[in-house]
Order: C-alpha cells, then structure tokens, then sequence
C-alpha cells in the first residue's frame, strides 16, 4: 500500500473534522499548529491555502445558523418564550432558597402539619359570616320554565332544505326531529331576529312566542298557536315510541297548573290546552304576566288576572258541559298512539 502523502493526510483530516462537527483548523491557517491535528497537517496547511474555504464550509454544518426573521415557522425553531415556563420552587433545600427547612409553613400549627388545610369559610369555631347575615330573596324560582328558543330564519332555512313540510302543522315534535332545537327542558319559544322573514304561511304551535315572531307570522297568513304541556306530556308528544313499544296508550294531557291556567283557557277536541293568537296584544298580555312572576306579585297586589268577557265565558262553559264530566275532572278516554309519527328522529 502507498504511503500516505501530505495532501491525502489534509483531506482526511478536512473529512474527520466535517463528521464530527468539530473543525479546529483556524490555528494552522493563522500560522500556528492546529489542536489535535496529527504530524505534518501543519505544514500541509501552510503549503494549501484553499484550506481557509474548506474550513468555513465546516463550520457552517456544524454550527447550523438560525433562520432569518420572516422565514415560514420550522419544528427544529419551535420554543417557548423566555420566561414562559419558570423553574418549579423546590421547598426544603437549604436557607439559601428561601423556602428551607419548614418549606415555607412556618413553625408548628394546624396548617404546618400535612394536612392540616381549613375549609373554606371556616373562622376558628365562631360563626361565620355566611350564617351571620340573613336570606334575602330566593334563590331559584321552582315554578320557573326553561324554554328553548327557536328563530323564524332557522325554521325558513329548514324548510327550505326540505326538512321540514310547511304544508303540516309544524308542533314542537317536528322542531326536534328536524334539528331546530336539540333539547326541549320545558317547552320552545318562537323569536323573531333582525331580518328574519318567512316566504310562506305557516301553522305554528309552540309553548311561548315573542311579539315580533307572532306578528311576522300573522302577516303572512299563518296561525300562531300557544299549547301547554306538563314534563310527561312533552315526552309523550317527542317520544311516543315508548309507549308503543310496552302497549300502552298515550297519558292524557294534563291541566295547566291555576298560575298559568289563565293563559291557556282553550282546549282541542283532544284535550290540549291552548291560547289561540289572533293578534299580537294576545302574545303581549301574556309576556306581561309572565314576567311578573307568573302573576303571583299581581295577586298579592290584589290585581285580578284577566278574565274572559261574558259571551267567551258562556261559550267556555257550553263546551265544558258538552265535553262531559270526564274531561271536567282529567278522567278522559285515554288518547291512542298516531302510528304515522317516525320511531326515531330524523337525521
């Protein structure tokens, strides 16, 4: 084998410094010996000055440079910003740190031992201040009804998609199956947003509606419809399925509670009780009493609910009494399961 020359010696010397990221050859270049560089790359050095080039091309690998401002985000360049993950105070190591020795507890007492913590609200055996101070108002209204709100644009664009048949009565079953409103607690309420408008008459009959979705309704030539269902009903009327399934007959539709029977003095053939709205006064008379309580501050004031004229009371009491004693007392005929209605809501 040939002896090694000086130039052969320099390139596996250029070759080593390259792989290893460690380029030590700036001493030879200026004149003196490079560091750990084997006998006779000094002079080989001094006799091939295209060496310089070489190195700076090695130190450019090993030291990547960063990338310049501007330049798209890269995963090597990802870091947080300083200070933005400071260091975790490590109690019990020494005064130095200042958390040393009792960690920051103090000398003995009920919070130095572990633990030793106290509850919120807790003042050393006296009484605390949340049973100094008396109850004033309540705290939650149990006779309080949560109704999902539902706009006529929503119901529009429905109707447009083909999810829900303008042409039938569009009740709080057809809301829920098509997608209007994903959970009913105790009812729906109709609202009417800026812009809203619907292209085509409409048979709506919901809990509750707002003033302005009443009117929007009413101008095109629709019926507007405030029915009244108790927690069984409504699962009746979104689930009929169960009882099909167990062959039992839907339960029949309970009487609105004396707070709210004023609102609901109708009934249908079936025996639900209902407010028709022929104007939009109707929707407002019923957001007054409705914000006041339910009329309970009204009776307490003395000032009696509203109260049908004598023709509709007579008229209320003829279809009473041709209704029958069952219905007068809840003990109806018990209502069938309508077998058109799908199993299963709609996608």
């Amino acid at each position: 084998m040939a002896a090694a020359t000086p130039l052969t010696a320099l390139a596996a010397h250029l070759r080593r410094g390259l792989l290893l990221g460690r380029p030590r050859l700036a001493p030879a270049l200026l004149g003196g010996s490079p560091l750990g560089a084997p006998p006779g790359i000094a002079a080989a050095l001094s006799r091939f000055p295209a060496a310089a080039a070489i190195h700076t091309v090695a130190r450019s690998a090993a030291t990547p440079a960063a990338p310049p401002p501007g330049t798209l985000l890269r995963l090597n360049a990802i870091a947080d910003c300083p200070g933005a993950r400071p260091a975790e105070t490590r109690v019990g190591r020494g005064r130095g740190s200042g958390c040393g020795k009792t960690s920051g507890r103090g000398h003995k007492g009920q919070k130095a031992r572990s633990g030793g913590s106290v509850r919120l609200g807790f003042e050393g055996g006296q009484t605390p201040l949340f049973k100094r101070l008396p109850k004033r108002g309540d705290l939650y209204d149990r006779f309080e009804r949560i109704l999902a709100p539902v706009s006529l644009s929503r119901i529009q664009r429905l109707i447009d998609t083909g999810r829900i048949d303008p042409k039938e009565p569009i009740t709080m079953s057809v809301l829920w199956r098509s997608g209007a409103v994903r959970r009913i607690p105790d009812g729906v309420k109709l609202v009417c947003r800026v812009g809203d408008s619907l292209s085509a008459p409409l048979d709506i009959r919901v809990s509750e509606a707002s003033v302005e979705a009443a009117a929007a309704v009413l101008n095109t030539g629709g019926s507007l419809m405030l029915v009244y269902y108790n927690a069984l009903g409504l699962r009746a009327l979104l689930k009929p399925e169960k009882w099909a399934a167990v062959g039992k007959p839907l339960p029949r539709f309970a009487r609105p509670p004396p707070k709210l029977a004023w609102m609901y003095t109708s009934r249908t053939p079936d025996g639900l009780p209902y407010r028709p709205v022929s104007t939009p006064a109707d929707v407002h008379e019923a957001e007054v009493w409705a914000s006041d309580g339910l009329g309970t501050a009204r009776e307490r004031r003395g000032v009696p609910p509203p109260r049908l004229d004598a023709a509709a009371a007579t008229a209320a009491a003829a279809a009473a009494a041709a209704q029958g004693p069952l219905e007068l007392f809840g003990i109806a005929p018990p209502r069938g399961v309508d077998a058109a209605l799908p199993a299963s809501r709609a996608p």
